[in-house]
């Protein structure tokens, strides 16, 4: 099942490529290019995942991740996304409350390979109306 995605990272190049991947997989997919703005465009869209690079200026995916989970009307999950150290990541994820992590290490294959994996979960439960 198709999954409304929202990626925000400030490198247009990635941002191009993750959304073509994502888009050949049959996902609905918009992209942000910075942190300014996302949690609005979270509430106005409405994602079912947010594929959230960690290292953006100003602010970063973590705490960004960390400031929409204290909020009651943001329902999504996060995945967080970085080419740092896996098991820094893991780590990191675990401490915001994310859904997940991938590395940006990955070709455009095994990326979409990972996302499909780590997404699974959300799209049965989309697919059976129950919340993931």
């Amino acid at each position: 099942m198709a999954l409304r995605i929202l990626i925000v990272d400030d490198d247009p190049t990635v941002l191009a490529i993750a959304q073509a991947a994502l888009e050949q997989l049959g996902h609905r997919v918009k992209a942000q290019d910075e942190a300014f703005g996302t949690t609005d465009r979270i509430l106005r869209e409405k994602p079912d995942v947010v594929l959230m690079d960690v290292n953006l200026p100003g602010l970063s995916g973590a705490r960004l991740v960390e400031l929409a989970a204290e909020r009651q009307d943001v329902e999504c999950a996060f995945v967080l996304w970085s080419g740092i150290d896996e098991k820094e990541l893991d780590e990191m994820c675990r401490e915001v409350g994310a859904f997940s992590w991938i590395s940006k290490k990955l070709g455009p294959a095994d990326f979409a390979r990972r996302f499909t994996e780590v997404t699974q979960p959300l799209a049965r439960a989309k697919r059976s109306g129950r919340p993931a």
